[in-house]
């Protein structure tokens, strides 16, 4: 529906003339911008219109160091690759949610740790990546815990509108030639759609 800027000047020349109070003046102006805001189509934008949203969240797997009392691992930065670039270059960062969590709570259940909207296409890898991790409480291990978290496979169509979540299962393995310290690695991740 179009709006003719003219037929609005008759009205407000008269109400000018009577001597409005400025406050009255002001309501009306500001009337006029939000029917004219809502007049101009700026309404939601449609399912196809709005950028895929992507969801990453982790999860331990591995169940060799029950007897620590905590976990804690620092998340650094997430991010997806598209096809079609090298390997080093094209990574499309998500906003991290959760700087830091235990991952002796989610041995049962995911944790989200990073979200945000990326463009339409598609991917081939996830990436987490975590910092600093040691274990906490009675433990056979060292404390400090090597990340060696790589991307790991995950390919995936995102389309307009989509929602998707992308679990990167976690397993915290001992080094081979050294059964005293552990490391974490990225073993597997699953792929679901939301809305």
């Amino acid at each position: 529906m179009a709006i003719r800027l003219t037929s609005l000047v008759g009205p407000l020349n008269k109400f000018l003339k009577i001597g409005a109070h400025p406050q009255l003046l002001a309501l009306f102006v500001l009337a006029l911008v939000l029917a004219v805001y809502l007049l101009t189509g700026c309404a939601p934008l449609s399912t196809e219109e709005r950028p895929p949203t992507v969801t990453l969240q982790i999860q331990l797997d591995s169940a060799g160091i029950l007897l620590a009392q905590a976990f804690p691992v620092k998340v650094l930065a997430a991010s997806l690759h598209p096809v079609g670039e090298k390997q080093e270059q094209g990574w499309q960062q998500l906003p991290v949610t959760k700087h830091e969590i235990d991952l002796l709570s989610i041995r049962t259940d995911s944790a989200t740790v990073a979200q945000g909207l990326l463009p339409p296409g598609t991917y081939n890898m996830a990436f987490i990546v975590l910092g600093d991790a040691h274990l906490e409480g009675q433990t056979r291990f060292e404390r400090d815990v090597q990340t060696i978290v790589e991307p790991i496979g995950a390919l995936v169509d995102l389309n307009a509108g989509q929602h998707l979540t992308i679990i990167v299962h976690l397993a915290a393995l001992p080094f081979p030639h050294s059964p005293q310290k552990l490391a974490l690695y990225a073993v597997d991740a699953t792929i679901s759609q939301g809305h």
